[in-house]
């Protein structure tokens, strides 16, 4: 899976650091567009080259959500990490996390039920 970005100008904190994650980043500045624009994700595509079903758009701005998937994206509207985890476990993503903390019971390897 290939990881590319549209980014409006992350350049402090938290959002400099996850911009890291990604192997292409299309900065809005640069080509002097901005979300919502159409323009800016044809663009963006362009320099991935994808389609914009082949791409999941992820973004804390309901408008930017609007016009990506308007244009064929598979979006999710960022509203908190563990949200934002879940639905990225739900599509296959993300590994779902299992809770192996303590407990007081022996864990039983799960067997398919033979019937009774």
């Amino acid at each position: 899976m290939r990881r590319a970005a549209l980014a409006s100008g992350a350049s402090e904190g938290g959002t400099a650091d996850c911009i890291r994650l990604f192997e292409t980043i299309l900065v809005s500045g640069d080509v002097k567009l901005l979300k919502p624009d159409p323009s800016i994700y044809v663009v963006f595509l362009e320099r991935i080259g994808r389609t914009a079903r082949e791409c999941l758009f992820i973004d804390d701005s309901y408008q930017n959500i609007v016009t990506a998937r308007g244009l064929g994206f598979a979006t999710i509207h960022f509203e908190s990490s563990d949200q934002l985890r879940r639905e990225l476990q739900q599509r296959g993503l993300l590994p779902i996390e299992v809770n192996t903390g303590s407990s007081d019971h022996e864990r039983v390897p799960m067997r398919p039920n033979k019937g009774l």
